[in-house]
């Protein structure tokens, strides 16, 4: 957890507004460290990264009849597939 400090330092701010993790007690730090990587931040990229890649299909994403007013969640692959250069993902390097 060390060598991702600044990273969790990021995170804390974007996600908890704790601007100065180091004022934080141990437990305290440790609530919080535990579930950041579930926010989607730096974190989460760097346990994404070390998680095997698996090959599977990229579902289907579901289209609201027009004028329903309900939105659907669509998956980010299959999102990202239907609007080849809108989203760029990048990797971050551990």
């Amino acid at each position: 957890m060390i060598d991702y400090l600044d990273d969790l330092e990021s995170d804390f701010s974007r996600f908890h507004r704790i601007d100065d993790i180091y004022e934080l007690d141990g437990p305290r730090f440790m609530r919080l460290a535990w579930r950041i990587s579930v926010y989607g931040g730096v974190m989460a990229l760097r346990v994404q990264n070390q998680e095997p890649a698996t090959e599977t299909a990229a579902p289907t994403p579901a289209v609201a009849a027009p004028g329903t007013g309900h939105s659907n969640v669509v998956d980010l692959a299959a999102f990202t597939a239907m609007h080849t250069g809108l989203i760029d993902r990048k990797k971050v390097d551990p």
